[in-house]
């Protein structure tokens, strides 16, 4: 098992209750597990309980079955790679240059490249469908160019879990769809992916297993079909919801409150 949380409570000083409450989460080799809820939910919070980067109230978290409190930060960053939600960028860096930043995982901000390191950078490029822009100052890119390219130095890490925070927040359809293809690919190659998205219909494609948090505490967990009920979904987003079949995965559809329920089949 790669991540194992039990129990995991974040509970920020100052705060009257906690971010997060009571999550239980596993997530072993290619997996691909989203975590979905609400705005404000404590989503965020869980993956920075999860990874260590804030301590935890109660219960614990194992990364490859030792505690996360125990590990360096270096060494999580050789296990771990996370696309955060949000990134400033305030140099003009080219795409290569960026992607590279993901090797000091392993070398350290003052060593300098090997060809080996070249060559991870170079595959990382092209898992990630950007070796094209190698070239390209970073705000020149699209969106979903911008994106790629995150996870670009994400792969640069040579990571056993990729962890994105909202990963196609701001992107249009295709780009979405790009992304979690992407990701997807990835998976079915070996590597394991939680994915923390506001995108259900998404999720319940891609993912194997769902989580839904709700007031930063567990709703419901399990597969897709399991999951994506329209009672629960209704209550947890505060709108009544139909879900009907597509292409063999659940798909959230949103009803009006005025026209009332709709039977779908």
């Amino acid at each position: 098992m790669i991540l194992d949380a039990r129990d995991a409570t974040v509970h920020y000083p100052g705060m009257p209750a906690p971010a997060v409450a009571g999550v239980d989460l596993t997530l072993g080799p290619g997996e691909l597990v989203a975590v979905v809820g609400p705005n404000g939910c404590g989503k965020t919070s869980l993956v920075r309980g999860l990874l260590g980067l804030v301590p935890l109230r109660a219960g614990q978290v194992t990364l490859d079955g030792r505690a996360i409190g125990t590990w360096r930060r270096e060494e999580v960053a050789r296990l771990v790679a996370l696309v955060p939600q949000r990134e400033e960028t305030p140099f003009s860096w080219r795409v290569e240059e960026m992607v590279r930043f993901g090797r000091y995982a392993r070398l350290g901000p003052l060593s300098p490249m090997t060809a080996g390191d070249r060559a991870a950078v170079d595959r990382a490029l092209a898992r990630s469908d950007v070796t094209a822009l190698r070239r390209r100052a970073v705000e020149t890119l699209s969106g979903g160019e911008w994106q790629r390219v995150r996870i670009a130095r994400a792969l640069a890490q040579e990571p056993e879990l990729l962890v994105l925070d909202e990963p196609t927040s701001s992107l249009d359809l295709g780009h979405e769809m790009e992304l979690f293809e992407l990701v997807a690919a990835l998976v079915r190659d070996g590597l394991s992916a939680l994915v923390v998205t506001h995108d259900l219909n998404l999720a319940a494609r891609y993912s194997g297993r769902m989580l839904v948090i709700d007031g930063g505490r567990v709703a419901a967990a399990g597969t897709p079909e399991a999951v994506m009920q329209p009672e629960l979904l209704s209550r947890v987003f505060r709108w009544p919801v139909g879900v009907v079949s597509l292409e063999g995965a659940p798909h959230v559809v949103p009803e009006g409150r005025e026209t009332g329920p709709r039977h779908y089949s």
